[in-house]
């Protein structure tokens, strides 16, 4: 069965419900042809891994190191036992969800994931205690390959 015929076959359909809880017929019929690649393609996302790894700290309250990192599924699922950041910290994670768009982009698109981002930083959003907050801390994103 070719790519395209794929959605219309009736096990598949069935399956996108049972792994999308409340998809419906329409709800597949309508999959852009983004998101259809994207489903097609997720063995591949599943291949890579995001990683935000500490390269700055000033004045965390969660008292991170340089190296503590979140990893997250190239889906955008946090992998607890693989971060090393003390805390799950809504305002950092937050500032991840682009990256996540960004992997999926790359991976999906067979650019080469072991390049870094151009823009491969990013900063929780607390502003630090002169601007009347706890501390900030800066990650580098980058994209990490399973074999």
């Amino acid at each position: 069965m070719k790519d395209k015929d794929i959605f219309q076959d009736q096990e598949f359909r069935q399956s996108l419900k049972e792994k999308f809880k409340g998809w419906t017929d329409g709800d597949i019929d309508n999959l852009t042809p983004a998101q259809r690649n994207l489903i097609l393609n997720l063995d591949k996302l599943h291949k890579h891994k995001l990683v935000a790894e500490v390269v700055e700290v000033k004045g965390c309250a969660y008292r991170p190191r340089i190296g503590d990192k979140y990893v997250f599924t190239a889906t955008g699922r946090l992998i607890p036992e693989e971060t090393t950041f003390p805390k799950i910290c809504a305002a950092a994670i937050s500032q991840m969800i682009s990256w996540v768009w960004m992997t999926h982009d790359r991976v999906l698109s067979g650019v080469d994931t072991t390049q870094p981002f151009f823009l491969d930083r990013v900063r929780c959003l607390d502003m630090g205690p002169e601007r009347g907050g706890w501390g900030n801390v800066v990650f580098k994103m980058y994209i990490q390959k399973e074999d």
